[in-house]
């Protein structure tokens, strides 16, 4: 169960978020907000505050019905660490950016329907990216596969427990602020050219993570994607909270 200060701070969370994005929604040309979750390894409160760059206003197509938004598909970048205060990363076409450190910026509001992103979810899906470059999948003897290791390098999901925490946190936040939300997908499913997105290991500790913990579902796959092998969908392993 949630500790009771966590409960609070996913409050404060929740409001912010939502009177950031009725903000965001209002400027068609509108800087894209901060939204911080508390982790049980980060007792502090989050905060939304205003980011210095600027969004991608093209990839907006129109405001979606709450009904309308019924899952939530995970990417991975695919890219190397970048520095935060990077413009290039507000320019992200998704929804929702999480950053090595565990931090998650809101660059579109939640009811926006995108041009780009999920392909053939993208009139029903809130579009998640996670800056990383996790393997996207292991050999038959176990060993891990990256995509373009020279230009993104290597991580492994063990580097990766803010950003988990923090996917995590959002995909129940997710579930309270849209309430059609029950799904939970990889790109993979939706579009076979990106067969390692989001990859094995995120999938495992983020989206099987929801469906034990919040009530998820997982996606079915669309006819133009692939289906999830069991290396996706195994039980989480990385914990809520740091050992003491």
């Amino acid at each position: 169960m949630p500790r009771p200060e966590l409960e609070r701070v996913s409050v404060t969370v929740r409001r912010a978020a939502y009177e950031a994005c009725q903000r965001a929604g209002s400027l068609r040309n509108g800087r894209p907000y901060r939204v911080g979750f508390a982790h049980p390894n980060k007792r502090r409160a989050a905060n939304t505050k205003a980011c210095r760059g600027k969004v991608r206003p093209d990839v907006r197509v129109r405001t979606r019905r709450l009904e309308e938004v019924d899952l939530v598909c995970l990417h991975q970048t695919g890219t190397p660490p970048r520095d935060p205060r990077s413009p290039r990363l507000d320019l992200t076409a998704a929804h929702l950016l999480v950053l090595d450190d565990g931090e998650v910026r809101l660059l579109h509001p939640l009811l926006t329907r995108m041009r780009v992103g999920s392909r053939w979810w993208n009139s029903r899906c809130v579009t998640v990216e996670v800056r990383a470059n996790l393997p996207t999948r292991y050999t038959s003897k176990g060993e891990p596969v990256w995509w373009r290791p020279d230009l993104a390098g290597t991580e492994r999901i063990e580097e990766k427990v803010p950003q988990v925490r923090a996917v995590r946190e959002l995909l129940k936040w997710l579930r309270g602020e849209l309430p059609a939300i029950k799904y939970v997908g990889a790109h993979r499913q939706i579009e076979a050219a990106k067969p390692g997105c989001c990859g094995p290991d995120l999938f495992s500790e983020c989206a099987m993570y929801a469906v034990q913990q919040y009530g998820y579902q997982v996606a079915p796959t669309d006819p133009r994607g692939l289906e999830l092998l069991p290396t996706w969908t195994r039980a989480p392993r990385i914990p809520d909270t740091d050992p003491k």
